[in-house]
């Protein structure tokens, strides 16, 4: 029995038709009626009843496919780790906001110290970064850490720097001249936010159920400074990151940042999964880019 067995007997189950299986898997019909044959022959059993005009798995075919497809998904795995042990590339995901914190900096110095690596760069917010982190389309993700990120098995997280919050409002707005805000006192203020699957709308969301309310959302931004532009037209205020509302005030002068009473963060860090730890160069980079956080300017 080979991979390529339990492969065929897992299509023809799902398919319940040995010409759609076989089409599937890129061979004849009689090919494939032939290799299921052989393998029920080897095992002394029957995998399906071809008595009727579909396809019917029997009692063992169940067992066997249940078992292998368990064997193809731990191959699948080690073939990743094989794979991932002689990795000479590895693929980032970073959300662009982070480039001007200085971790920039940190992923030049790694080009400079290891030139034989390849870095291949990849964009989007958190979880944009952790779908692609699911398909393996990407080694690494260096994003927000929310708590079901931190949580998650399949995940290995190392956190390395904290974003503060605080609130964005127009020149005319009435907290504009304020020192320092409540955040209960913003219970009955209306909010512009980034998208709902954004990891800091998320945890924002969060963090106001904690103070006794859910914020007011009269608009949704994908973009953080098509969001404070909203601000800055008086279409309502955002909680949102210190460090970039102060780096967008530069350009918007009527934008204005008042700090919380109570300093609140968000937590930034470096996700990968076990298998891709498996490879030292990716292990170089985590270590490279942890032994530098103290230089970024969060």
């Amino acid at each position: 029995m080979t991979i390529s067995d339990i492969d065929l007997v897992i299509k023809v189950a799902e398919t319940h038709n040995f010409s759609e299986a076989a089409f599937l898997c890129n061979m004849s019909q009689s090919s494939l009626s032939k290799h299921i044959s052989q393998l029920e022959k080897e095992l002394g059993i029957k995998l399906f009843d071809r008595s009727t005009r579909s396809v019917k798995v029997t009692k063992a075919g169940e067992l066997f496919v249940m078992y292998g497809k368990t064997i193809m998904e731990t191959y699948s795995t080690m073939r990743r780790s094989l794979h991932a042990i002689d990795k000479q590339s590895i693929k980032v995901g970073i959300i662009s906001r982070l480039y001007s914190s200085g971790i920039s900096e940190g992923l030049y110095a790694f080009f400079d110290q290891y030139p034989d690596i390849m870095l291949e760069l990849n964009g989007g917010n958190t979880s944009q970064l952790i779908s692609l982190l699911n398909q393996s389309a990407i080694d690494i993700a260096i994003g927000v850490l929310r708590n079901d990120i931190i949580n998650n098995p399949n995940f290995k997280v190392f956190p390395f720097a904290k974003d503060e919050f605080s609130i964005a409002v127009s020149s005319r707005h009435p907290l504009a001249k304020r020192k320092s805000v409540s955040l209960k006192e913003l219970a009955g203020e209306s909010f512009i936010a980034l998208d709902a699957s954004s990891s800091t709308s998320i945890i924002i969301n969060d963090i106001c159920k904690q103070y006794g309310f859910t914020p007011h959302i009269l608009h949704r931004c994908a973009d953080p400074e098509i969001m404070l532009d909203f601000v800055c037209r008086d279409k309502g205020i955002a909680i949102f990151v210190k460090r970039i509302i102060l780096e967008i005030a530069h350009k918007q002068p009527e934008l204005r940042c008042i700090p919380l009473d109570h300093a609140t963060y968000r937590t930034i860090g470096i996700i990968t999964t076990p298998p891709a730890l498996e490879n030292r160069n990716i292990q170089n980079f985590i270590h490279h880019i942890l032994d530098r956080s103290e230089k970024y300017l969060f």
